[in-house]
């Protein structure tokens, strides 16, 4: 109960990636595209200027998913948060912007006019920043406790950033970052020195909002696959 309480109140964790012959291949797989040129890339599309996504039907999801219940992310979900969150989408994306492409931000916030946008209850996003080169780069910050900590004043919310502890996650192939989408979090831009990095999010949603991901009803199968082979 003590992870659960902690995840509750700071909006965010991590999860240890375990060992496998998977997460191995995985590693490899995600090298060899590093050095690949994405933009001709046949698997993948610009989502945002130098940045690449990969295509929703390519096989390539397929062991995504996998990964998932490899690592038993599904079940440690359910135990981290006593809900039934279940995979909504996944993207595997490629950045190489000098600004970030996602700077301070929510997910689930109130707009300037305080109207809430954004899914409720918020997503929760697991998230791997693959380390694929000598140097470990910073690729996300977050917010503590700003999941549990929001202004109704849309500029006084923006403010947090500049009053508040910030968290730095790094490159590792051996930790997953989990957090709640509704925290302040911000993508770090590439390092000049980069020549980009990738990053491979999950976003989790309670079940019953699975039907809100039109553009994941392809993997969002894939998933129900495994999950009844590992109910």
């Amino acid at each position: 109960m003590e992870e659960r309480n902690a995840f509750y109140f700071k909006g965010f964790t991590c999860i240890d990636i375990e060992d496998s012959d998977l997460s191995g291949e995985l590693i490899k797989t995600l090298s060899i595209l590093n050095t690949a040129n994405l933009r001709e890339h046949e698997d993948f599309n610009t989502s945002y200027q130098d940045t690449y996504d990969l295509n929703k039907d390519s096989d390539l999801n397929t062991i995504l998913v996998k990964f998932l219940f490899d690592q038993g992310i599904p079940a440690k979900l359910k135990k981290l948060t006593g809900r039934d969150y279940v995979l909504g989408d996944l993207v595997l994306r490629k950045s190489r912007q000098r600004k970030s492409y996602m700077p301070w931000h929510r997910d689930t916030y109130l707009d300037k006019t305080g109207n809430l946008v954004g899914r409720v209850p918020p997503l929760v996003k697991v998230i791997f920043y693959p380390k694929l080169e000598d140097v470990t780069y910073h690729e996300l910050s977050v917010l503590d406790g700003s999941s549990k900590r929001v202004f109704k004043h849309y500029i006084l919310d923006k403010l947090q950033r500049y009053l508040f502890k910030e968290t730095k996650f790094f490159q590792s192939n051996n930790t997953f970052v989990v957090f709640d989408s509704s925290i302040i979090h911000s993508a770090i831009p590439s390092d000049i020195k980069s020549e980009g990095s990738f990053r491979l999010i999950y976003n989790f949603c309670d079940r019953s909002q699975v039907d809100t991901f039109s553009s994941g009803n392809h993997i969002n199968m894939i998933y129900q696959e495994y999950e009844r082979g590992h109910s």
